[in-house]
């Protein structure tokens, strides 16, 4: 019994409790009889209490109180464009488009929460130079205090290859300690890379001609992730200038 007290006095218990009430009460309108007059009408109103109800409850219980991160408000929100899907009849709402939007919130959110914590990672950053021999490792280290070990690990390598090919160009800082040896440039390794990126360009310029002959925004978009592309390549091709073999 006092263990059940106090599970309800924390805030991952208030959270429980509430987000138990909130998909209960949406359960029960689902069955009301005036749901099933005007399904059309309540739906898009049921939705919105899903998607927006279990991140509000999470912002209010666990992000205001500490409890956890903002980044807890993600899966909130798929969680809730799950519920909401699964539960409202594709007849009463169509929720089929909503995979984009998960991805921009999700990716809104983490933008957020760097800048939020840019100090922090820059202090943190600084604080593990000196125990990691490359500056990518003492970054990604100071990233996993923030993000956790997975999140931080793809986010460093998506800022990396973006900060690699605008100020990859700077002399290369040497390693924390022992011997570095940059094998890049005796492999061709920049001649493969170069190649590609010509492929690239000429590969863009062709499907963006063809594409736009049926659609402008798809032979945009196809050409954005071009660009994307190449400016991967490029951060990559830098990023072995700075991050050589150490021994």
């Amino acid at each position: 019994m006092n263990a059940r007290r106090a599970l309800s006095w924390t805030p991952q218990g208030a959270f429980l409790v509430s987000a138990g009430l909130l998909l209960t009460a949406a359960l029960l309108i689902l069955r009301l009889p005036a749901y099933t007059l005007s399904p059309q009408a309540l739906a898009p109103a049921l939705a919105i209490d899903l998607m927006v109800g279990l991140p509000f409850l999470g912002y209010l219980f666990l992000v205001r109180t500490g409890a956890a991160d903002i980044l807890v408000l993600a899966p909130l929100l798929v969680i809730g464009i799950v519920l909401a899907e699964w539960w409202i009849p594709d007849a009463h709402l169509d929720l089929s488009g909503w995979g984009a939007t998960i991805a921009l919130v999700a990716e809104g959110l983490v933008v957020i929460t760097l800048l939020l914590r840019a100090r922090a990672i820059r202090r943190g950053y600084r604080r593990m130079l000196p125990d990691h021999v490359l500056p990518r490792d003492a970054f990604r280290a100071a990233l996993a205090g923030i993000l956790g070990g997975r999140l931080a690990t793809v986010v460093a390598s998506e800022f990396g290859a973006f900060w690699y090919a605008t100020a990859g160009w700077r002399r290369p800082r040497g390693p924390a300690r022992g011997h570095a040896f940059s094998v890049h440039t005796r492999n061709g390794y920049p001649a493969l890379l170069g190649a590609l990126m010509m492929a690239v360009v000429a590969e863009t310029l062709a499907v963006h001609l063809v594409v736009s002959r049926w659609s402008a925004g798809v032979a945009w978009i196809l050409t954005a992730l071009s660009v994307y592309s190449g400016i991967w390549l490029l951060g990559d091709l830098l990023a072995a200038r700075h991050n050589p073999t150490v021994v």
